[in-house]
């Protein structure tokens, strides 16, 4: 016997041939990252050498640009500049290299950031070295501030490069003993890193013979589940985009329950992408589910319906993920859900039938004790009733406080009333139809109520019913007879105003007219005998006659102005205005007033009525017009859509005219400005204006009639506004 044993199969060779290769490969993994690891050493070494020459080299253009500097100064040579400025050049260009060098190296960057800006300190000073010797060429009358200001900063420069000089000898240094570390280590690491292979191989050749054993009989116990199982069992891996997002599974695994859902057979479908093969489930949000059980790493459950070729199904999926991949497990439920389903459904329509009756039975409730009746139901074969709670409450009684019954129900009828309730209830039950009638009932608290009573028949189960209601018209009745009172007394007040019409036209005037005629004749006849006095009180008598025919004249405009308006036409404002304007010819020269007004609309109205409001609103602004300044009065018309009018009045039309009559009067206190527009309301004494505190009273009237509204602003001292409106 030897001290090997022949390999049993040629399973055996294979696998300690790729144990071998897998720590050959190791080993020479291992040799190259160390190789790798003295190159980086090397290239850090030849880096520093690097970024050391190129300090020397930036420093070294500091002293020839300050020679040519100084030796163009000295020897007063221009050529010399060119020179400078060609270092300069070639500096900016080295330290640009300079910072992509030590790019790693933060107190390099730190020290170039500061030599950066005395470079442009520097770059200045010759700047201003080179502007003072072309102004000034000859070497007596340059200044020596700006050679001092460079020899200043040629120092500052100089003390940067030995500290930056010195951290690279710092790196250099520190870097050669890294270097010389990986020298020495190397080959003595590769030789323990082989004999740990070595003890590896062994290892895991022992280890992998006994896990490979293992494997099988777990596989073997898997197989068997995963065959018997009634559910899906699949392992599915993410596929990312270009920017790590996962846009679709690949199906690593499943067993032969795959087949319930459509998309093929278990050996079709493994190793496919899912949207190939079950393109719905990014339809029904089960791949959104998926990737986010992989992105956060979270179990999830998910009950999903599938609506298949051969039926509706439902699985209870759970998705269980692991760094590689999904673990998939789908039970089919479906058996469970629609008995559960048809559990739920005659749950929803019991508990909705319910519903339904408690809401029809509150808002019949509600109903009744809204619109003031109760219901009943009346046996008519028992004389057995039932009536609603608000029945009981119609008369003041709680329910159930006597019996609801015809007989007893009688009880409570007033007894003025019985022989018409008797009379309704014995031909209702003779001809079976439809019956209505209103009657007295007597409350609990003795109050009287009127009831008024509508009932007709139905037939259930064999037995005759009356279903009605009654309704508490009590308040209904009293305000009918309030309203009769009131039409009547509404009837005699209209005779009252049309007598006071024919007093106020006829009655009052004639003797008006009498005592202006007879005081007319007085003054024409006596006026030389009467004393300067007696003058005097003839005309405040002539005067209140005249006010006293004006307010008669004006009331009985104002209340024949009726509250519809008939017989209304195209109107043209333009035409009344004109109209008004010559009437008042006579006062507009002598007040030298000024008018001007833009082109009015057409608008439908009674045309003396629109004549007597610009003419009432025209001569308030002549009336009341400023003591200093002529009068100026400016008429606009504008048409506005409802909405876009902030006055509140009640809007008919869609659109309306605003008619604004504005004057540089001496206005009135805005807070009085709904008062001027009331009858006999003055703002001014009798004695100051004339007037009779009417005419924005009609004028107010007329335009409400026309279903318009009128209003107006001021400012005293400054003039007023009044605007109205009218339906376009």
């Amino acid at each position: 016997m030897g001290l090997f044993k022949k390999p049993s199969s040629a399973t055996t060779y294979t696998i300690l041939l790729i144990l071998a290769s897998v720590l050959l490969l190791f080993i020479a993994s291992i040799s190259y990252k160390r190789i790798l690891q003295l190159q980086e050493s090397g290239d850090m070494i030849s880096h520093t050498l690097q970024v050391e020459g190129k300090i020397n080299e930036l420093f070294s253009y500091y002293p020839m640009m300050e020679a040519a500097e100084f030796r163009a100064f000295l020897m007063a040579d221009t050529t010399n500049l060119f020179s400078s400025n060609n270092y300069k050049e070639q500096g900016k260009v080295t330290m640009h290299q300079l910072y992509g060098l030590i790019d790693d190296n933060p107190k390099q960057k730190t020290y170039l950031d500061s030599v950066s800006r005395l470079q442009e300190k520097l770059y200045s000073s010759l700047t201003a070295l080179d502007s003072a010797f072309l102004a000034m060429p000859e070497l007596k009358n340059v200044s020596r501030r700006p050679m001092a200001e460079v020899s200043k900063i040629m120092a500052q420069m100089a003390d940067f490069r030995n500290k930056m000089l010195g951290e690279e000898r710092r790196l250099i240094k520190e870097r050669k003993e890294i270097y010389d570390i990986n020298i020495k280590r190397a080959p003595l690491f590769l030789l323990l890193l082989s004999l740990f292979a070595l003890f590896i191989f062994g290892f895991s050749f022992r280890r992998v013979y006994q896990n490979r054993m293992k494997i099988q009989r777990t596989e073997a116990f898997l197989q068997n589940i995963l065959r018997n199982s009634n559910n899906i069992i699949s392992f599915v891996t993410p596929i990312y985009d270009s920017n790590d997002t996962i846009v679709d599974f690949n199906l690593e695994f499943t067993n032969q329950n795959i087949e319930e859902i459509e998309g093929g057979t278990a050996p079709e479908v493994i190793g496919k992408p899912l949207s190939k093969t079950y393109p719905f489930i990014y339809e029904n949000g089960v791949f959104e589910i998926m990737k986010r059980s992989m992105e956060t790493q979270q179990t999830i459950y998910n009950e999903e319906d599938y609506e298949l070729e051969n039926g509706h199904f439902y699985y209870y999926t759970t998705y269980a993920p692991s760094e590689r991949g999904l673990h998939i497990t789908s039970a089919n439920i479906t058996t469970l859900k629609n008995a559960d389903l048809l559990v739920q459904q005659a749950n929803k329509e019991l508990e909705a039938l319910n519903v339904k009756l408690t809401m029809q039975n509150t808002v019949l409730e509600d109903a009744e004790v809204v619109t003031g009746i109760g219901s009943f139901k009346w046996d008519l074969e028992n004389d057995v009733s039932e009536i609603s709670n608000n029945f009981y409450r119609l008369i003041e009684y709680e329910p159930e406080d006597f019996e609801p019954s015809m007989e007893g129900f009688r009880k409570l009828v007033h007894p003025e009333d019985l022989p018409l309730y008797d009379k309704k209830g014995k031909q209702a039950l003779r001809e079976r139809k439809m019956t209505q009638f209103t009657y007295r009932a007597i409350t609990k608290s003795g109050k009287i109520k009127y009831l008024k009573t509508f009932g007709h028949f139905v037939e259930q189960n064999n037995k005759q019913y009356m279903l009605g209601v009654a309704q508490d018209v009590t308040q209904q009745i009293t305000y009918e007879q309030r309203l009769k009172n009131k039409n009547q007394e509404l009837k005699a007040s209209n005779e009252e105003l049309k007598s006071f019409n024919r007093v106020a036209s006829h009655d009052l005037q004639e003797p008006l007219r009498k005592i202006q005629m007879f005081i007319s004749r007085i003054s024409e006849n006596e006026e030389n005998n009467l004393s300067e006095r007696g003058q005097a009180y003839f005309d405040k008598i002539d005067d209140a006659a005249t006010r006293m025919r004006s307010l008669i004249k004006y009331l009985l405009a104002y209340s024949r102005i009726s509250k519809k308006v008939k017989k209304v036409a195209d109107v043209d404002l333009n035409v009344i205005l004109e109209g008004v304007i010559d009437d008042f010819n006579e006062r507009i020269k002598e007040s030298k007033a000024q008018i001007k007004h833009d082109m009015l609309p057409i608008v439908k109205a009674v045309p003396f009525q629109m004549e007597q409001l610009f003419s009432n609103l025209i001569s308030n602004a002549l009336k009341y017009k400023s003591e200093t300044d002529r009068p100026r009065i400016a008429i606009t018309s504008q048409t506005l859509k409802k909405k876009e009018i902030t006055e509140k009045f009640t809007k008919t039309a869609k659109q309306y005219h605003r008619i604004a009559i504005q004057d540089n009067g001496i206005g009135f206190d805005t807070k009085k400005k709904q008062k001027i527009f009331e009858v006999f309301q003055r703002l001014h004494a009798k004695d100051e204006y004339s007037g009779t505190g009417i005419g924005l009273a009609i004028c107010k009237k007329i335009v409400a009639q026309h279903g318009g509204f009128i209003s107006a602003s001021s400012t005293p001292n400054e003039g007023s506004v009044f605007y109205f409106y009218l339906p376009a």
